[in-house]
């Protein structure tokens, strides 16, 4: 009886002053075209609850209908050869039954995120989806049937298997579209159901469940109308298996089991050449096995559009690529990553990555004016000690280049006094930029580095030293005096 209350207060059917009794007569209704919760036996006139009653307000309807329960069961794989991970009997009101449902769905339901997708966060499967299909499963099912509605969830997709064929008013081909006139087994049931606000309104559960998944960018529902059943299956968003194949793949080179990784790696790539995790993975693996021009083939072969791939998986496509020798033409094409990269949105690390990469390929001015330019949009950048001793290094490799010059014997005097002045210029900017770094390091570690860089430079700027106005022409004055 408290159950009946709670859900009438629910479904704003309840009135206090009215004793709960009342809404249990013969003559009692709810609704204009919802029939009285009880009923007077023909025979022999004792009054007794109507099958939906029990259903929605008994204490036990197992007690009553031998298949009105559900099981709800999680296969850790794709299908049922893999252990039952969990198994669930679930009991209670109809209600009941779909309220738990939903929540042991919701847990299932979790959020795949990829920062650089238009909708990072995405679910596996549509909440509303998730609720019309319990709903419907519950409400339109057959309970002369002694089986179960039976929940199952797999690695890539849930069924929902509904006792009780397709009623015969319903046209199958319009079913399957989402298009079929309003038809129910159990209207009642539906009627509450929609009160309870756990269902659509008339006739809108299968086209809900099929605009939602949509939306969501899930495959299309399946259904199986079978003569004992209604299996609706709702399979999982795209990312969603990817992912897990990814984290598979991982493993494998966890294990070094490469040939394998590198295999199911190229399978995700050529149906999705722009999966990024996949592309760094190709990466990673093809460093392992000492391949990395293959990594050059795989971009020619799918003419892929550099300005659709995100900065970070570039970095590391360039950083493959520059282990590749001999290729003058595989060197240029990771130089052009690394400045397709560049103008993306980046985050220090990447920052500080191509940096590195600029360094490896001996790229000093252009490290000077990447981390000058990424200081200017990011001022806060200024007090990154890495950045600052990169860059006083490629500002050091430059004064270095010029004090070769500088020595050359048979150059033009002019030259070789602007690579003097070049020189102890780069040296200036690379002491202020050392300085800095010392200013704002709080690793020890870290402070002993920048320490012997400038004993380095100390000891530059000594060659660098400017020569005295004070020469041999001022001596020689001296002296004749």
């Amino acid at each position: 009886m408290l159950v009946s209350r709670d859900y009438l207060q629910e479904m704003r059917l309840w009135e206090p002053n009215k004793p709960l009794e009342e809404y249990f007569s013969e003559t009692e209704k709810l609704a204009d075209f919802i029939p009285p919760l009880v009923s007077k036996g023909m025979m022999d006139d004792v009054i007794r609850p109507k099958n939906f009653t029990l259903l929605m307000f008994g204490k036990k309807p197992i007690n009553h209908f031998e298949g009105a329960y559900s099981i709800f069961s999680i296969y850790r794989g794709v299908d049922r050869s893999e252990p039952t991970a969990e198994r669930h009997e679930i009991t209670g009101t109809i209600v009941q039954q779909a309220r738990k449902l939903i929540e042991k769905l919701n847990t299932e339901n979790y959020v795949a995120f990829d920062k650089e997708d238009e909708i990072p966060n995405q679910v596996k499967y549509p909440s509303r989806a998730l609720q019309e299909a319990v709903v419907n499963a519950l409400v339109h099912r057959d309970y002369e049937s002694s089986q179960p509605v039976r929940v199952t969830v797999f690695n890539d997709r849930i069924e929902f298997n509904s006792p009780g064929a397709l009623p015969r008013a319903v046209d199958k081909e319009k079913f399957l579209k989402g298009k079929a006139y309003p038809h129910w087994r159990n209207q009642t049931l539906a009627w509450f159901f929609n009160k309870l606000q756990l269902a659509q309104a008339e006739g809108q559960g299968i086209p809900t469940i099929m605009r939602t998944m949509r939306e969501e960018g899930c495959p299309d529902p399946v259904f199986d109308l079978g003569q004992e059943n209604v299996v609706c299956i709702l399979p999982a968003h795209p990312r969603h298996k990817t992912f897990k194949e990814l984290h598979e793949i991982e493993n494998k080179i966890i294990i070094d089991n490469l040939d394998e990784a590198n295999e199911r790696t190229k399978s995700i790539l050529s149906n999705d050449p722009y999966n990024f995790r996949a592309i760094e993975l190709f990466c990673e693996i093809n460093n392992l096995l000492k391949t990395p021009k293959k990594v050059y083939n795989f971009l020619i072969e799918k003419k892929l559009d550099v300005s659709k791939i995100n900065s970070s998986t570039l970095i590391k496509i360039a950083d493959t690529l520059s282990f590749v020798e001999g290729s003058k033409e595989v060197i240029e094409f990771a130089i052009e990553l690394f400045h397709a990269a560049k103008e993306g949105q980046l985050e220090e690390r990447e920052i500080l990555k191509i940096t590195l990469h600029l360094k490896k390929l001996g790229r000093h001015e252009e490290v000077i004016s990447f981390i000058d330019e990424k200081i200017d949009r990011q001022p806060a950048l200024g007090k990154n000690t890495s950045l600052l001793e990169e860059r006083a290094k490629a500002r050091m490799s430059l004064a270095s280049k010029c004090i070769d010059t500088g020595k050359k014997q048979g150059l033009d005097g002019k030259i070789r006094r602007r690579a003097w002045e070049e020189c102890r210029r780069y040296l200036s900017a690379a002491e202020k930029d050392l300085n800095d770094a010392l200013d704002n390091t709080k690793s020890g570690f870290e402070r002993e580095y920048i320490l012997r860089d400038v004993e380095f430079l100390n000891g530059m700027k000594t060659i660098a030293q400017k020569p005295s106005r004070k020469g041999p022409k001022y001596i020689k004055r001296v002296i004749r005096k």
